[in-house]
């Protein structure tokens, strides 16, 4: 994955962004456990940014394992560069992998979260996510057990 340099990413992030009518919950064609909802950004006077969120949530009912990986992104000609991502698993376990761990990437800078998070729930999850990139959701996303029970 190619990242953009931590300071660029802070930069991107200090603007504040609305996300307008972020996609519904989709489940993925392969993991059939995971489900996806994402969207683009506007700036303050509601021009598009070129910059998307993806909103990953996996539940896997075998492993008991929960995952929430947020993220941000700036689109280039080439591909898409990580500005933020917001990675965290659940389990009942203790995690005693460092990669594993809760963590949260600005740019190119990877920063391990404390191991609470792992507690979070998908709400304080998305709340967090929200105050580090200065992202706001309107309408408010659903949580994807909510998007599901409706279908």
């Amino acid at each position: 994955m190619l990242d953009i340099p931590e300071s660029e990413a802070r930069a991107l992030l200090a603007q504040g962004l609305r996300c307008i009518n972020c996609e519904p919950w989709t489940p993925h064609k392969v993991n059939k456990y995971l489900c996806t909802a994402s969207a683009g950004t506007l700036d303050s006077q509601g021009i598009n940014t070129g910059i998307i969120v993806v909103l990953d949530y996996c539940l896997h009912p075998v492993t008991q394992l929960t995952t929430y990986k947020f993220g941000v992104f700036k689109q280039r000609p080439y591909g898409l560069e990580r500005v933020y991502m917001l990675e965290v698993l659940q389990s009942k376990r203790p995690l005693k992998d460092t990669h594993k761990k809760p963590h949260e990437h600005f740019g190119d800078t990877r920063v391990i979260g404390d191991d609470a998070w792992t507690l979070w729930s998908y709400h304080e999850t998305l709340n967090y996510f929200c105050e580090r990139t200065k992202i706001t959701f309107e309408p408010p996303v659903q949580t994807p057990d909510e998007a599901f029970k409706l279908t």
